[in-house]
């Protein structure tokens, strides 16, 4: 990883090298649950260090919240990165090769042969209730699924959505515990997410990822993939992510995919003199409204559960992987911890059935 920054003097360089190795001495996240990610960095290596490196990654990331993040999430970054490297200061990173489409369609074959039913291009509308649990979720078409057991994997505000719709549909009156759950869910705030890819002929440079920490440069991150992941498997091409984070109404996220690039192309120029428009055989631009949990000090006091207080309605997000960040591997870790979860409670309801049943 590599961050463009105005130079430090000798002493705060001797400072940022000893801020990695305090934040390493920090074995339990606990520690840090109630301070900002800004007083932790300066209590590791002083306000000069963290106005230079420091103030300008977090506000790229986080804008308006970036002295609201919790000191956790910066000890998770600073860890986990300390944690990927060999003792001689390389580092090792893994790819799932093809990306998480390999790993939707060995899950989609294998759920398949396991007589699961699944429904694609059937958004929910809401969840449906009574007074004693959830009861399943109703499809925008208005087809009603029963189920005694939900799994919603959303972001909170849209889980808060599902249950507190514009239009409350007809049902049963609503669990007691939905008001209060859904203003929780609403008080989890996220970020959305612009991504322009590119496709481009030639490498923009032998950096795998770089941290921008230049305010003038729209992007937090420049990440060219094919400097891990060998350009043969892209057909020759030279695969390359710009990605910011951002509010919805911000002017990036509303432009159009050639508007853009083309905002993004004088930045380019820019960072990587040598760049030309020539060198993009084609691009892509991704959205996302709810990429990135805004993680504050205390944050585990109002994370979500997974078994929320509606019986049967079981939630697992991005928002929930806390103390890690967002990822593939945390997403599957708690994909498990939920299914576990899920199984267990359909057997106790069946030994329960069982038990009733000998009874009568």
């Amino acid at each position: 990883m590599c961050c463009a920054s105005p130079p430090l003097s000798l002493p705060d360089r001797l400072r940022l090298g000893l801020l990695a190795l305090r934040a390493q001495r920090v074995k339990d996240w606990r520690e840090l649950e109630n301070r900002t990610a800004k007083e932790w960095l300066i209590s590791l290596g002083g306000r000069k260090v963290y106005e230079v490196v420091w103030r300008p990654l977090l506000e790229g990331k986080f804008g308006q919240y970036a002295e609201q993040v919790g000191a956790t999430w910066m000890w998770t970054k600073l860890h986990l990165r300390g944690g990927s490297r060999t003792k001689s200061g390389s580092e090792t990173l893994y790819y799932l090769r093809g990306g998480s489409e390999t790993l939707v369609n060995a899950l989609h074959k294998r759920l398949t042969e396991l007589g699961v039913e699944i429904r694609t291009g059937a958004a929910v509308r809401s969840l449906t209730t009574d007074g004693n649990r959830v009861t399943g979720v109703r499809t925008e078409t208005g087809e009603l699924l029963t189920a005694p057991h939900v799994l919603v994997t959303v972001a909170p505000e849209q889980a808060a959505a599902l249950l507190d719709p514009v239009a409350p549909e007809a049902e049963a009156a609503p669990h007691p515990a939905v008001p209060a759950l859904v203003r929780q869910l609403r008080g989890v705030q996220y970020l959305a997410n612009v991504c322009l890819v590119l496709e481009n002929n030639r490498p923009l440079s032998d950096t795998y990822w770089l941290n921008v920490n230049d305010p003038s440069f729209p992007y937090v991150g420049v990440i060219e993939h094919t400097n891990m992941d060998a350009p043969g498997r892209y057909g020759g091409k030279h695969i390359v992510y710009l990605s910011k984070y951002l509010p919805v109404d911000a002017e990036l996220y509303r432009m159009s995919d050639e508007q853009v690039l083309e905002y993004s192309l004088p930045h380019l120029r820019t960072m990587f003199p040598g760049f030309e428009r020539s060198w993009i055989d084609d691009h892509h631009v991704w959205r996302a409204e709810y990429a990135q949990p805004v993680i504050t000090p205390g944050y585990r006091r109002s994370m979500p559960a997974l078994q929320t207080r509606l019986p049967g309605l079981y939630l697992s997000s991005m928002a929930q992987v806390f103390p890690e960040d967002r990822g593939t591997n945390y997403a599957v870790r708690e994909g498990r911890k939920a299914g576990r979860l899920i199984a267990d409670r359909l057997r106790t309801g069946a030994a329960l059935h069982d038990e009733e049943n000998a009874r009568a």
